[in-house]
């Protein structure tokens, strides 16, 4: 921890020294600064590393301000931002506002797959008040599915039947598969904030032969 805002070469290679005496052994020495990216500095920081991995040692790399604003602003790192900026964002479930991905699912029977749908799957905010179903708390906390395809929408609950689909898909077989994706998926809500956009779903001959059964009753 240092005060002044100012990282040297003369501290860089006193703690490199240092860290050469760590047990176990390092891989790699990294030095995270507040201070905006130095060129010489970094240069300086690869002249060490040439110079310890010469002889089995570890690297040395500085992480600039610059750099760590870069990695905070991977999708992949925002789960540290939340942690020490939760502020900073919008909650948009709060200001009831709907969450909602697009996603491509691609379906079929046994190895093949036949059909294609661009969807729209998203969940409506909780009600303020839990388990109230007084005007539009109504639909807070509701799951929908749109079909792009055929600019349909409904909604559905977890574990959805095909019977929750049918207004959504103009194929009743559709309507099976989808509704077996559905409930098969661990978390709608993992679906719906996932980075995963491409899904598939195969039903094997046997459950196809099951459907066609549920046909005739």
């Amino acid at each position: 921890m240092r005060s002044n805002g100012v990282l040297t070469e003369l501290e860089v290679s006193s703690d490199v020294e240092k860290a050469k005496h760590f047990n176990p052994r390092l891989s790699e020495l990294i030095f995270a600064t507040t201070a905006p990216r130095d060129e010489k500095l970094q240069a300086f920081a690869r002249t060490l590393t040439e110079q310890n991995t010469g002889t089995g040692g570890f690297a040395v790399n500085i992480f600039a301000w610059d750099d760590i604003q870069l990695e905070l602003s991977e999708e992949s790192n925002l789960d540290i931002c939340h942690r020490f900026y939760d502020d900073f964002f919008i909650n948009y479930e709060r200001l009831g506002i709907t969450i909602s991905r697009i996603l491509c699912v691609s379906i079929g029977v046994g190895d093949t797959v036949d059909t294609g749908y661009d969807l729209l799957i998203g969940k409506t905010p909780s009600p303020e008040t839990p388990k109230s179903f007084s005007g539009l708390d109504y639909w807070k906390g509701t799951y929908f599915i749109a079909n792009w395809n055929d600019k349909s929408m409904d909604t559905f609950p977890l574990s959805p039947f095909p019977s929750d689909l049918e207004q959504v898909f103009r194929s009743k077989r559709d309507a099976y598969i989808i509704a077996k994706w559905l409930t098969e998926t661990k978390s709608i809500d993992n679906l719906i904030y996932g980075e995963d956009e491409e899904h598939s779903k195969l039903i094997s001959k046997d459950e196809y032969q099951e459907f066609l059964e549920s046909l005739k009753d």
